[in-house]
């Protein structure tokens, strides 16, 4: 798909998606709903990868399911990945859609984890991408060494997101001077935010904001400073 944002999705008894046999599969699904439960809240690339997911899946599934989306926003993906260790069915039929920094989050912070990422079945991404940060260009920081110059204030959701992880990391090894303001539900509502001035800066997918906002870049209203991956993104 053209956001190459990971998105992993899990289930912890995700055999029953294919260790069953025909016949069983078609029986077990049959009549059944699934439910795709996504970390954000509503708009947002998550919340369109679930829905996108909910509507094709089912056709690949014997017995074709239905399929629903549940979002639950909360801890910068920590609340969804809790709920599914801890509460959701195990049996197949609940499956997620997070931020792929979950498993470092874990080892990094481990703020408000009560699951263990090692024992998900992470079972599909929708592409492999690096983070970006960027900042206002009217925030007069032009290069990552600016940054740690001046400061900037900077959107992120919860404690387990990559908007915040990143900033941290960034912060802690780089030296930036990023304040981070959190709390907000998606990346939509910190888009929003950061075109009403009241955020100089985040971190995100290029991918995304070259979807989403194309203004950002035709219209130079972002300088983007940085980006964080295995490998350097052309």
């Amino acid at each position: 798909m053209i956001r190459a944002l990971i998105i992993a999705a899990f289930a912890l008894a995700a055999a029953s998606f294919h260790a069953v046999s025909p016949a069983a599969a078609d029986a077990f699904y049959a009549g059944k709903t699934l439910t795709v439960v996504t970390s954000t809240g509503a708009g947002g690339t998550y919340d369109l990868t679930a829905r996108l997911l909910a509507r094709h899946l089912p056709r690949y599934l014997d017995g074709t399911p239905t399929m629903v989306v549940q979002n639950m926003p909360g801890g910068g993906h920590v609340l969804a990945s809790n709920y599914m260790y801890n509460v959701a069915p195990k049996d197949g039929t609940t499956i997620a859609t997070v931020n792929n920094i979950i498993p470092l989050h874990q080892v990094v912070s481990g703020v408000g984890v009560r699951f263990d990422a090692a024992k998900f079945s992470w079972i599909g991404s929708t592409g492999p991408k690096n983070s970006v940060a960027y900042v206002l260009t009217s925030s007069g920081i032009k290069t990552i060494d600016d940054a740690t110059k001046k400061s900037a204030i900077l959107g992120a959701s919860g404690a387990g997101s990559s908007t915040i992880v990143y900033a941290n990391l960034m912060n802690n090894l780089v030296g930036t001077k990023f304040k981070l303001v959190t709390g907000y539900k998606s990346v939509s509502e910190i888009d929003i935010a950061l075109m009403r001035g009241e955020i100089e800066a985040s971190t995100g997918s290029y991918m995304s904001i070259l979807v989403d906002h194309p203004d950002w870049i035709s219209q130079k209203k972002v300088v983007f400073i940085s980006q964080m991956g295995a490998e350097r993104d052309k």
